[in-house]
């Protein structure tokens, strides 16, 4: 970063050319934890915290990096600010800039971070209104769908799922996302451009078009549930499956009842548990109401959080989880509506229960 406070609690900024005290001490202006002077090859200088484990990992390439992006930014005639000093939440977003009549800010982040933190700078900066898109360093160039590349995946008209990288002056997308076997793992397609050839117009104009992460209500033949799946499922000694068949025998649930589920995709975007054990145990929750009983979407959320305080199923780091989880639970409740005419859906949004949901049957693998 190119600011911080010294000893008299002033705010320095380095720049080019700029002779600095190597002696005096220095402290981020967000933390309040002292950072050190660096200096790149060309000899210009940044600061740099000198514990890194609980910051971003300033790195010469990730200032680098953020250089380059401005630098392409100011060439085509934005007015993208390095490193701006956002006192009123106590922030240095990478980069602002000018969009029309609004701000929007670029984090460029190339180490891992919690995803708290991440949650909290993005909320603290849309607060001033500002837009917040994410992008991602090389190290998170892989198949591998970790917290934090989870959490940068938006949705576009165009581009379906889609998260954003930068890397050696080449704009990734990897888009149209799918969640793919391995829950840790997707599938997708990936457009590249080099930064000197890119339209930040047409970028900016797809994030404004963008929002949170879109669902999959139906499951192709690489998502949906095999024969032989079924049999591993059964047979994991993975704590949540065996947890939720315990449950599923003292209810007298057979796995013909949990049809429904093996069609419909094996994860979810919101969820880290196996879709089949969060949709079993919410549908044996419905199946305990009595008919006629009303219910809403967030009464079913409140009932997966208690699931998970319970650690029978895992929440995932999306942003805007609790909105993603919803609308999978509507798509659910939605499928058992049109597949069995148990449910039936209110013109205030809330669903009513209108007969029994399982059918009766011995316990079966």
């Amino acid at each position: 970063m190119k600011i911080a406070r010294d000893s008299n609690g002033e705010l320095v900024y380095v720049y080019k050319g700029i002779e600095l005290d190597k002696s005096e001490y220095y402290a981020c202006p967000t933390c309040g934890e002292p950072v050190q002077i660096c200096q790149k090859k060309n000899g210009e200088y940044f600061f740099r915290h000198v514990t890194q484990a609980r910051h971003d990992g300033e790195t010469e390439a990730h200032q680098k990096g953020k250089e380059e992006l401005q630098d392409s930014l100011v060439k085509q005639g934005f007015s993208a600010e390095l490193e701006r000093y956002e006192a009123l939440i106590g922030q240095i977003p990478d980069l602002t800039i000018e969009v029309g009549e609004k701000e929007w800010v670029l984090e460029y982040q190339c180490s891992v971070i919690p995803i708290k933190e991440m949650r909290t700078r993005t909320k603290a900066l849309e607060s001033l209104g500002r837009g917040v898109s994410w992008i991602l360093g090389k190290k998170f160039l892989q198949k591998n769908l970790c917290e934090m590349t989870l959490y940068c995946v938006r949705h576009h008209p165009k581009l379906g799922n889609y998260v954003c990288f930068y890397t050696d002056k080449q704009w990734i997308i990897h888009h149209h996302l799918m969640l793919h076997l391995q829950k840790r793992q997707y599938l997708f397609q990936e457009s590249r451009c080099d930064l000197d050839k890119l339209d930040w117009k047409k970028v900016f104009q797809i994030f404004e078009e963008s929002e949170h992460i879109k669902i999959s209500q139906e499951a192709s033949q690489e998502q949906s549930w095999t024969k032989e799946e079924w049999q591993t499922f059964v047979l994991s000694p993975q704590k949540e499956n065996r947890q939720f068949l315990e449950v599923l025998y003292h209810h007298r649930w057979t796995f013909n009842q949990l049809e429904i589920c093996s069609h419909y995709p094996k994860y979810s975007w919101s969820i880290k548990t196996y879709n089949i054990i969060w949709q079993g145990y919410l549908w044996m929750g419905i199946e305990r109401l009595k008919i006629n009983q009303v219910f809403s979407l967030q009464q079913c959320y409140v009932y997966l959080k208690k699931l998970a305080t319970q650690k029978k199923i895992r929440f995932s780091s999306c942003y805007e989880q609790e909105k993603v989880c919803k609308c999978e639970i509507e798509a659910f409740l939605r499928r058992i509506m049109e597949e069995t005419n148990c449910l039936s859906r209110l013109p205030d949004g809330k669903w009513k229960k209108i007969k029994k949901l399982a059918r009766e049957g011995e316990f079966s693998c």
